[in-house]
């Protein structure tokens, strides 16, 4: 996947009976753990889900329901957690009644493409201003920046 899992909460079971979780009550933010990343450093971003319900419910963090992408400058993608993802499994989390819950996530850097597909071009991304964002099927998607400055810069 190009991402993996800092210290996440443990998963519920994928036989959980918990109702999923949807749109208005549950929103989906997204955000960079730092503002710009010198050269060499992974991004890591933090998925947040934030119930305003008055009943708990469970999200999908997992690398093909919660998507989160990365989009340069130019509007041209970057990367994306669901191309290619090492492990395409559920990771259900719980959301309490009135609360959130987060999942982080680190960037490797490599760029990627739908299917594993080899285009030229592929490699690390390069400095510049990136847009992160997450969308979920059923809940809505949210968006933020962060920049890979250069070397010395």
């Amino acid at each position: 996947m190009g991402g993996s899992g800092n210290s996440n909460p443990p998963p519920l079971p994928d036989s959980s009976d918990l109702p999923d979780c949807s749109s208005p009550q549950v929103q989906l933010k997204v955000r960079s753990v730092q503002s710009s990343y010198d050269p060499g450093q992974r991004p890591e971003f933090v998925v947040t889900a934030v119930n305003s319900g008055a009943s708990a419910c469970k999200v999908n963090f997992g690398a093909t329901a919660a998507v989160v992408s990365v989009i340069d400058s130019s509007g041209a993608h970057v990367w994306s957690s669901d191309n290619c993802p090492s492990n395409g499994n559920a990771y259900l989390l719980q959301v309490p009644a009135n609360g959130s819950v987060s999942y982080t996530l680190q960037w490797n850097l490599r760029k990627s493409s739908p299917q594993c597909a080899e285009l030229s071009g592929m490699g690390n991304a390069g400095p510049g201003t990136y847009e992160v964002k997450v969308s979920e099927s059923g809940i809505g998607s949210s968006r933020g920046s962060f920049v890979l400055n250069q070397y010395g810069s």
